[in-house]
């Protein structure tokens, strides 16, 4: 995967090792150790990528477990000897009462004498019988989540966005303290055993808290999992594998439809996303530790085992590693005496001037992303189309937008393809409002637009915040940007809600606003595309005032060596 150029250029370069060596003036880094992108880097992406898609399942599963569209009707009381039709004509309300009849009957009193009937009259539901002719089985009958209890399907999404608030806040600390690796196994655990006991709740309120506790092993797992990644390639990899590890979301959007489809009980379909993920657990006996944080923590004989093991395994030669890792050991011990930032926090990158307005611009940008993100992705309805088609075309157009990006990214940078698909994406939404109900596809085609840049955007924002927040606070500042973006995402579920109580375009102009306003912002952030990772706060803020080669450090040495090229 990606790898026959490198194993190419390693045999070059065992033989000419000797001239490789002789170039002690450069200055390298850790993946100038162990290569840019090899067989290692590559296994270890293929493991994440696959244990990513159950946990994306898990995010998107309610869709299905509390679909639209279930047809539901007051009980019918047990004395009754009629049918089921015969009762839902003769309880339901008048027509010409404005509510919805489905959470209301009419007393009896009323029809025995064939007097009108008035919205006081009504009798409230306390029970509710379900159409379950195309649905077995939902979370909505279940738990009667209908009528005032409604809004509990939108909390339930919500919870899970709250959790993985939390989640990015503690799990990016712990990250960056205790270790990736240890934050990964930890998490992942969570998120396994607090999927298969929410198949069993019993009650509303403890399947709630389950979620809430999937979501923070969920979004423990992703996080941890792109950092590692991106601290393991060089630069000239980082768009290409932060991009990518993506089409594990992507694969479980479009693959969901066809699980929920086949499995439309609750139950079930809740245990079918959750049995894959036992299938992964020895990924911890094969993922290593980031060398990259091994190294600015000290960590000197675990960082050499690690170093020799991915270069032995991507050929890179045994007499430049063990002399250049010596050297980036010496380096990381001096900057560790002459610095105070092994302890640094989130408040440290709001110091400084230009640290500060990089910090900021980017938090903004995860909470719009998301919103509109999720916004769009959890309305899939309202593309008018059927339930199952509108949730796969919606995630059938985050496969162009990921392989675009990656490209584009990569050839062009992140600032200005970021701003340009944010405004886009703005204007799509905006474009939508014109358009007459009548006319589905054209409906559908400008919130896919979109979902298509925004999509887009959400993945290139990964890889810009890492490369703008130095090694010392990446974890943090990749879960904080997160945490922001869970407020969007907490709020996203009751968007349509919000459109009912004031104007059905109401949503479609807020995202255009959010959006556009966004892009404009992104222009005053720096280029990081192909710039060494900053590890310490100060190198981070002067990312943007001083360009490559003038502070005499040279990126992936090794890999300008041997002419590699994304």
């Amino acid at each position: 995967m990606w790898s026959s150029e490198k194993d190419e250029d390693c045999n070059s370069v065992q033989k000419g090792s000797e001239s490789y060596i002789s170039e002690p003036e450069e200055s390298v880094e850790v993946s100038d150790l162990i290569g840019g992108y090899g067989p290692w880097q590559r296994d270890i992406f293929v493991l994440l990528f696959l244990a990513s898609i159950p946990s994306a399942w898990h995010n998107l599963q309610m869709t299905f477990m509390a679909p639209k569209g279930v047809e539901f009707w007051c009980s019918k009381p047990s004395h009754l000897n009629m049918s089921i039709d015969s009762w839902r004509n003769m309880s339901i309300p008048p027509s010409h009462l404005d509510l919805d009849k489905r959470c209301y009957i009419t007393p009896f009193w009323r029809l025995e004498a064939n007097a009108s009937v008035e919205e006081s009259d009504l009798l409230k539901c306390t029970s509710w019988e379900y159409d379950s002719s195309f649905y077995p089985s939902t979370i909505i009958d279940e738990w009667d989540l209908v009528c005032d209890r409604e809004w509990l399907i939108s909390f339930s999404v919500s919870i899970y966005n709250v959790g993985y608030l939390v989640a990015v806040l503690v799990f990016g600390q712990f990250s960056d303290s205790v270790g990736r690796r240890p934050t990964l196994l930890f998490s992942y655990v969570m998120n396994v055993v607090a999927s298969f006991l929410s198949a069993f709740a019993q009650s509303f309120a403890v399947y709630a808290i389950l979620r809430f506790f999937t979501a923070v092993g969920a979004a423990g797992f992703y996080t941890v999992s792109f950092v590692i990644l991106i601290e393991m390639v060089s630069p000239a990899y980082r768009s290409m594998v932060g991009v990518a590890i993506n089409f594990g979301w992507c694969l479980a959007f479009i693959s969901l439809p066809a699980v929920a489809w086949i499995i439309r009980d609750w139950f079930w379909l809740q245990l079918a996303v959750t049995v894959p993920k036992l299938l992964f657990i020895s990924v911890f006996w094969v993922i290593p530790e980031s060398p990259r944080w091994l190294l600015i923590r000290g960590e000197k004989e675990v960082f050499r085992r690690v170093v020799e093991k991915a270069s032995r395994k991507n050929g890179i030669p045994v007499e430049y590693v063990d002399i250049e890792i010596e050297k980036l050991i010496v380096k990381s011990e001096d900057m560790r005496t002459t610095s105070s930032e092994s302890t640094a926090t989130v408040f440290d990158l709001f110091k400084t001037s230009n640290l500060r307005k990089n910090t900021v611009i980017l938090f903004y940008s995860w909470l719009v992303n998301s919103f509109i993100y999720f916004g769009l992705s959890y309305n899939t309805g309202e593309l008018h189309m059927d339930p199952y088609l509108s949730f796969f075309l919606s995630g059938a157009v985050e496969f162009p937008a990921y392989l675009i990006t990656i490209k584009v990214i990569g050839k062009v940078g992140r600032r200005r393809p970021l701003a340009i698909a944010m405004v886009i994406a703005g204007l799509a939404c905006c474009l939508a409002i014109p358009v007459p109900s009548d006319y589905a596809p054209l409906k559908a085609f400008f919130p896919l637009v979109g979902k298509f840049c925004i999509t887009a955007t959400f993945a290139t924002l990964y890889v810009y915040s890492a490369e703008i927040f130095p090694t010392v606070v990446r974890n943090v500042g990749l879960g904080t940007g997160s945490t922001v973006a869970r407020v969007g995402s907490i709020v996203a579920p009751f968007v349509r809600e919000l459109g009912g109580s004031t104007f059905a375009s109401f949503p479609d102009l807020l995202y255009s606003f959010l959006s556009v306003s966004s892009g404009f912002l992104i222009y005053f952030l720096p280029e990081t595309n192909n710039e060494p990772f900053a590890d310490t706060l100060k190198q981070a803020e002067n990312i943007g005032k001083t360009r490559k080669g003038e502070n005499g450090t040279k990126a992936d040495h090794y890999d300008d060596f041997i002419g590699n090229k994304i």
